[in-house]
């Protein structure tokens, strides 16, 4: 993973705590914003550097390239991108480094699923320069994968400096690792059909690095289905949660909602089946 440090802002002093009442838990920790103007300054050249992935013009992305990143930006492989969204910025170095964490849509082949269409979270870092930001490339950084940590190799001999040609791939886990590494805790969740219900399904993602979860939902008025999280890191859960309001329309005896886990393709039925009402049962008269 790209190293960055998190800029923190000390809230109490000394003098501060010595005017906190007894008993009053000390003043929470808060995370320094960036001056209005540099955000958007830097969102402006991350909107401008990604359009030009969109647009394939690497003449264009290299206006915010810094110099000494040139090379290695013309030399190593560029995603096609289809889409994108900013999701988060980390300011680093009193606001003259940054790591921007971008949702790319892109079109990807995965093994058994042919081409799948999704969105990966990708991060870049920035620096700024005479008043600028501009976009570099640490070559010793390691980059997060669902596989694994990864690093660019380069043609040259150790020591000099050449351009990176591709991600290194780890040790990464069998085709068999794979289809056991998501797991869920059950394949069926059950439902009422006659008044409000809910269940829940639990992923837990056991691959090297992060995952990205997709539901195919079908057509039903009154099923709410949602995941708390799409984006799964390595060792970590999610959970997808079902609602049923029956007050929307009739439920059918079962659905079936699949679960898509991006990059590996993995496609998950669950079974929804919706319990109708006994029947009442009451006492012979004698």
């Amino acid at each position: 993973m790209v190293r960055f440090s998190s800029l923190l802002l000390i809230a109490a002093g000394a003098a501060l705590l010595a005017q906190q009442q007894p008993g009053n838990p000390p003043p929470a920790t808060a995370v320094p914003q960036a001056p209005p103007a540099l955000d958007q300054a830097l969102r402006s050249r991350v909107q401008f550097f990604f359009q030009a992935h969109v647009d394939a013009k690497w003449r264009l992305a290299d206006q915010v390239v810094a110099e000494d990143s040139k090379d290695n930006f013309f030399a190593m492989q560029k995603p096609r991108v289809l889409s994108f969204d900013i999701a988060k910025i980390e300011y680093s170095d009193n606001f003259q480094r940054a790591k921007v964490t971008v949702n790319c849509e892109e079109d990807m082949i995965m093994m058994g699923a042919g081409s799948v269409r999704l969105k990966m979270p990708r991060s870049s870092d920035w620096k700024l320069e005479n008043g600028e930001w501009f976009w570099y490339f640490d070559p010793n950084a390691v980059r997060e994968t669902p596989f694994g940590p990864m690093k660019y190799l380069t043609n040259g001999a150790p020591g000099e400096q050449s351009p990176p040609t591709q991600l290194t791939m780890p040790q990464g886990p069998s085709a068999k690792d794979i289809q056991t590494s998501i797991k869920l805790d059950k394949m069926e969740v059950s439902l009422k059909s006659n008044e409000p219900s809910s269940d829940t399904v639990t992923v837990s993602n056991g691959m090297p690095g992060w995952v990205t979860l997709a539901l195919q939902l079908p057509e039903l008025p009154g099923l709410d289905v949602k995941v708390d999280q799409k984006n799964v890191k390595a060792g970590q859960q999610a959970h997808i949660t079902f609602r049923f309001d029956p007050s929307a329309g009739a439920a059918p005896p079962s659905e079936v909602v699949n679960l898509l886990v991006n990059p590996t393709g993995m496609l998950f039925a669950i079974h929804v089946t919706f319990q109708a009402p006994a029947p009442a049962t009451g006492k012979q008269p004698h």
